[in-house]
């Protein structure tokens, strides 16, 4: 991927990143994925856009030596509501929790817990830690773009919760 940062004129400037695919990623349903997907208008770390231009997930990305807190969901759905939209449309919280632990097992012992995954889940807000991302890829990797692409949004459109991923596999807590 390529960070670019773009003049859209009138004093609008967007942050993106573009994905290193000559084409479209696309699906069963058409395209999924567009070339220059996520987007930064300055009011989210970026959102996943469809072929339309229209909003189909806002990300937060953050890091810290802590756990993940209310506040951090919470950030997702403010920024659906600076851009017009409601829970319905999909936020994901990517969060390297923890920073100061060091190794995949230490990162694995480190979860979510049952009280922030339920309000994730009620947000509509899918949190994933950055250890759950890296056993994501490692489960997914094998399989052709299109289907990585659809298995993304399948879980981005799962009703929020936590991803919560391993090495023997990964599937959507939704809390207690």
């Amino acid at each position: 991927m390529e960070r670019m940062e773009a003049d859209l004129g009138g004093n609008v400037r967007a942050r993106f990143v573009a994905l290193k695919s000559p084409e479209p990623i696309e699906g069963a349903d058409g395209v999924l994925i567009p070339q220059g997907v996520f987007t930064d208008s300055g009011k989210e770390d970026a959102t996943i856009l469809d072929a339309a231009g229209q909003p189909v997930c806002f990300l937060e990305i953050r890091g810290a030596n802590r756990g993940i807190r209310r506040e951090d969901i919470n950030q997702v759905d403010s920024h659906r509501e600076r851009s017009g939209v409601t829970s319905a449309t999909p936020g994901a919280l990517i969060f390297n929790d923890e920073m100061e632990v060091v190794g995949l097992t230490e990162g694995l012992a480190t979860p979510v817990h049952h009280e922030q995954v339920a309000h994730a889940a009620r947000m509509n807000v899918l949190v994933v830690r950055t250890i759950d991302l890296l056993f994501l890829m490692r489960h997914t990797e094998a399989k052709p773009i299109h289907e990585r692409a659809e298995e993304l949004l399948k879980l981005l459109n799962s009703g929020g919760g936590w991803l919560n991923a391993s090495e023997v596999g990964y599937q959507v807590e939704k809390g207690a």
